[in-house]
């Protein structure tokens, strides 16, 4: 018995012990597919597993006890639901149409009651879990979850929205659409998927079936029964491989190999090559389950324009087309990106779903696409591992005819065989590192403390990249994959936006790098599709660049950043993704103008990136990643209004990004980054509240943040930028305690900002802002000894805490003279310098002149 064999005959016994004996041999029989021998290997199994007496009485999944009932049927109320019949059945579940019937109101919604007999303890937190994952989102194309309950059998069921509609595959065939309106329309699946991948959840059972299309053409995801969490270590093998759909599940599902979003990317190539095609990739009918295994696990699916030739013209009618019309509309970019999704290995596939939908919307645009055949040594090497007896036997005969011809063919084998050998690590080594470098890195990148563990990923994908250069320095994709390497090394090290650890030197020399490389390849003859990459890495370093002081160079890098987004933008008016990245950049373009002076201009750069956001959400208004965005412009905004006395603009516009913010940290608990955002907007609407005279409401605003921002920087001791923000807030609620009079409790918060500042500083001393944070820790410090003198109930009290604080004035006055000296001090601060030197003053008087 083959390897293979033995695990399928030892998953359907499983899966058979976790059924009722009745329903056994009909499963069994199923399951196997006609193969009578594997249907004999299982039964003998559950035979011997019967007649045991004492081993493995505990079955594998436990079940739960409930007392017997009726199926619920038509008038039957669960809740204030009452059921009108049943519209489906599935692996676990079944699926009721139902209306809501209360004095609320009238509602017609969809039902899902686990089944009887799949109410095992894991099966059940299984269905629990897909309704704790349809209840955090949110999003257009994917089924609401309404309400939940329990029947009166104890199984669990939840209420969602009904959705009227066809598979998708049933709506496109039944129009007649086009190719190009087939396209967008998985477009907007593909945004669900991408979506749910964002929130840590793969799907597992993408298939036309689970795609529902309204007569409105509005398609929704449903079935979310065998998602996985991508944080979710435990897995029930049995259930999920028998609920598994095997036409549209991944080599990786079917071998039973860990499960990433690339499995839903494979997934997804299936459904797409049914759209494009009226096909499945293989012919799967009458085939048994070790078959349809090693077909789904080991054979290349056909071209998609070579599959719709075989479909002939009624294929073509149905997307509305002619044969040959059709064949060349799929021939060429539509071939190469379904076979990308299609590939066996996860690393050679997209490297996400929104990658995917980019070379799609690239196709349709008319523009290059990423997705590019299979190497000829990847073809060779899959050729020989189908037909060794073939090539041997062949091999054998030629070496029979005459021994010149064998040595000549001997020294071209052995030639050949290095050549593959050489290709086959060239292509290893390029996998490994690009799944170093997006699958794993992306899949902790938000995860609090993992920073290090990044950093060390990275580099190891970036030396893996380095290593290639000698044998590929011609190949374009290689350069790029390097530029992309050596951006998230940059990244990792000093990114200011992201978790970092804190070097802004090596992280600049990283992203340079990465421009440089970047540059060469825009300046190919066909390197606009780099364009994209050249100006996100020259975002990077005006951000840097920033930080260190140097706000003339950073203008010209946002500069660059800006004229290539906006080129882009201008070329692909309805691309949202380029609309977006032109929001940003003109957003970033503010900040230098800022710490040079130039309040006008900056407030100019902020307003439009306000209206490009703005633009997005009126044309989408329920997608969250648009309305994120354009809360946080209205904090940036609200930032130059501040610097501009603008100050009910500016509280109104803080409040309005605010409360985007805080709603998105509410829908995300484990998203450190969701979770941080909201404290720049109460740091803003703190420092807001001070200019308007209300210092309790600043004060109550800057402590919501702390726990937050305390909590972040306790998860990742390594993360500078967490210190950093820590640090920023306790200087606000220190400085805002001393405003109050309360002394004593701005000098513990400002000793605190002292000693992540001083901690920071050693760590990175070429950010400016480490320097500064730690200037103003001085002087809160200084403040309060300050306080103290004014209120001392003796002279001799009063000289001595002068003299305490004048000390720590002097330490910042000196942190700011240095920075003078760099020219690195911004607009905003450059009223510090004459204020400190006035503290000294008062310091020296209070003392009776004597300095300590």
């Amino acid at each position: 018995m083959t390897p293979l064999r033995w695990q399928i005959v030892k998953r359907v016994f499983q899966q058979s012990l976790d059924l009722p004996a009745q329903q056994r041999g009909e499963f069994i029989a199923s399951a196997c597919a006609g193969d009578t021998e594997l249907q004999a290997e299982v039964q003998s199994l559950l035979d011997s597993h019967d007649g045991a007496t004492g081993f493995l009485e505990t079955p594998a999944l436990a079940r739960n006890q409930l007392p017997l009932l009726p199926e619920p049927g038509p008038g039957d109320l669960l809740g204030v639901y009452r059921i009108v019949q049943k519209i489906g059945e599935g692996g676990m579940s079944m699926v009721y149409q139902a209306i809501r019937d209360d004095d609320q109101f009238r509602k017609l919604v969809a039902v899902k009651i686990l089944k009887r007999g799949m109410d095992t303890d894991q099966l059940l937190r299984r269905f629990h879990n897909e309704r704790q994952i349809l209840a955090h989102f949110d999003h257009p194309h994917i089924a609401k979850l309404l309400d939940g309950g329990t029947t009166p059998d104890g199984r669990p069921y939840f209420i969602m929205e009904f959705i009227a509609g066809e598979s998708i595959d049933v709506f496109c065939d039944s129009r007649r659409l086009p190719v190009r309106e087939r396209l967008n329309l998985f477009l907007k699946i593909c945004a669900a998927v991408e979506y749910a991948h964002q929130n840590l959840v793969v799907h597992r059972d993408l298939k036309p079936r689970n795609i529902l299309v309204t007569a409105d053409g509005d398609p929704k995801l449903l079935d979310f029964g065998i998602a996985k969490l991508l944080a979710d270590e435990g897995e029930v093998t049995a259930a999920f491989l028998r609920l598994m759909t095997p036409d549209y599940a991944s080599p990786e599902q079917i071998r039973g190999d860990p499960i990433t979003t690339a499995s839903d990317v494979y997934s997804l190539g299936v459904v797409l090559f049914v759209l494009l095609t009226g096909q499945h990739p293989f012919r799967l009918g009458g085939k048994s389950l070790e078959e349809t295994a090693r077909i789904i696990a080991d054979t290349d699916a056909p071209r998609v324009s070579t599959a719709v030739s075989r479909a002939g013209e009624e294929a073509a009618e149905l997307r509305d087309s002619r044969p040959d019309r059709l064949r060349r509309l799929l021939s060429g970019d539509l071939d190469n990106i379904v076979a990308t999704a299609l590939r066996k290995e996860p690393t050679r596939r997209y490297a996400s779903v929104e990658q995917l939908s980019a070379d799609i919307r690239r196709h349709l645009e008319g523009q290059p696409v990423l997705a590019r055949a299979g190497t000829f040594g990847y073809r060779a090497q899959k050729f020989v591992t189908r037909h060794r007896v073939g090539v041997a036997a062949t091999l054998a005969v030629i070496l029979a005819l005459t021994a010149g011809i064998v040595i000549a063919l001997r020294s071209a084998a052995v030639a050949r065989e290095q050549r593959q050998l050489a290709e086959h690590r060239f292509d290893m080594v390029r996998k490994l590192a690009n799944s170093v470098m997006f699958e794993i890195h992306d899949s902790i990148e938000r995860l609090p403390g993992s920073t290090q563990s990044r950093e060390l990923l990275v580099r190891r994908a970036q030396e893996y990249l380095d290593s290639l250069v000698r044998e590929s320095i011609d190949d374009p994709t290689l350069q790029q994959e390097r530029a992309e390497a050596y951006l998230r090394i940059g990244d990792v090290l000093g990114n200011p936006s992201r978790p970092n650890l804190g070097n802004a030197r090596l992280a600049l020399e990283n992203y340079t790098k990465s421009r440089d490389l970047a540059r060469v390849l825009v300046a190919r003859d066909d390197g606009a599709s780099y364009r994209p990459q050249l100006a996100t890495v020259q975002e990077r370093i005006c951000a840097i660049e920033m930080g260190m002081g140097n706000f003339r160079d950073a203008l010209t890098s946002c500069g660059e950043a800006v004229e290539v987004r906006d080129a882009i933008a201008k070329e692909s008016p309805t691309d949202k993704l380029a609309q977006a990245n032109l929001g940003y950049a003109v957003q970033a373009m503010a900040s230098p103008h800022l710490s040079l002076g130039d309040f006008k201009r900056a407030k100019e750069f902020r307003l439009r990136a306000v209206t490009v956001f703005e633009e997005l959400v009126k044309a989408d208004p329920q997608n969250p990643a648009m309305q994120f965005n354009l809360g946080v412009a209205y904090t940036r905004l609200a930032g130059v209004e501040e610097q501009l006395k603008e100050y009910p603009a500016a509280r109104d516009h803080v409040k309005q990004g605010l409360a985007v913010m805080q709603a998105r940290a509410a829908a995300r608990p484990d998203d450190a980054r969701a979770q941080l955002e909201p404290t720049f907007g109460l740091q803003r609407l703190g420092s807001i509240l001070i200019e308007m005279g209300d210092p309790k409401g600043a004060l109550e605003a800057f402590q919501s943040a702390l726990p937050i921002r305390r909590r972040l920087a306790e998860l990742d001791p390594l993360d500078a930028r967490a210190q950093l923000n820590l640090a920023n807030n306790y200087e606000s609620v220190g400085f805002t305690m001393m405003l109050l009079g309360d002394a004593k409790g701005a000098l513990e918060h400002h000793q605190a900002q002292r000693k992540l500042a001083e901690g920071l500083v050693a760590k990175d001393p070429a950010r400016i802002e480490h320097h500064t944070v730690l200037a103003a820790a001085y002087e809160g410090i200084g403040s309060a000894s300050r306080y103290y003198a004014q209120h001392a109930a003796s002279q001799a009290e009063q000289v001595r805490h002068w003299k305490e604080a004048r000390p720590w004035f002097e330490r910042a006055l000196k942190i700011f003279d240095d920075l003078e000296k760099r020219a690195s001090v911004s607009a905003d601060l450059n009223t510090i310098h004459e204020r400190l030197k006035k503290e000294i003053a008062e310091c020296t008087a209070g003392a009776g002149g004597v300095q300590p």
